[in-house]
C-alpha cells in the first residue's frame, strides 16, 4: 500500500550541505602553533583571589589532560543575545571534551542599529 520511504525520496540528506569551515587560515595558523605546556595547564586554573567566593566546595580534584582532543567551531547566528549564549555553551562543551574553541565571527544585523564594533 505505502512505498518505502527510500523509494519516494532518493537520498533523504540529498539537498544538505554540510558546514564548511568559515576561517581556513584562522585554523591553518592555530594548527601551526606549538602552545607551552605550562600555558596549557594555566588555561583552566583558577583565577587569582577577587573577593569571589565559589557556589559550592569541590573536593574532587580533577588531573589537567596532557593534550587537547581537537578543535570545535562553532557557527551562530541569531540576534547579540543568541550569539552570546552559543558562544557560552561552545566554551562550556569545548572545557568537557577538552577541545580547542576557535572564536566565531559574530554576524552584525544593521537591524540592531548597535554602534559597537566586533
Amino acid at each position: 500500500m505505502f512505498s518505502p520511504l527510500g523509494h519516494a525520496f532518493p537520498s533523504l540528506f540529498s539537498e544538505w550541505n554540510a558546514p564548511k569551515p568559515m576561517h581556513p587560515s584562522l585554523l591553518n595558523e592555530a594548527l601551526r602553533w606549538a602552545i607551552p605546556a605550562e600555558q596549557k595547564r594555566e588555561l583552566w586554573s583558577p583565577l587569582p583571589y577577587q573577593g569571589w567566593k565559589p557556589c559550592l566546595k569541590s573536593s574532587i580534584s580533577h588531573a589537567l589532560p596532557l593534550e587537547p582532543s581537537g578543535y570545535i567551531q562553532v557557527f551562530l547566528d541569531g540576534g547579540l543575545n543568541q550569539q552570546r549564549m552559543g558562544i557560552c555553551d561552545a566554551v562550556a562543551v569545548a572545557k568537557i571534551l577538552n577541545a580547542t574553541l576557535v572564536i566565531p565571527h559574530l554576524e552584525v544585523n544593521p537591524v540592531w542599529k548597535d554602534s559597537r564594533c566586533f
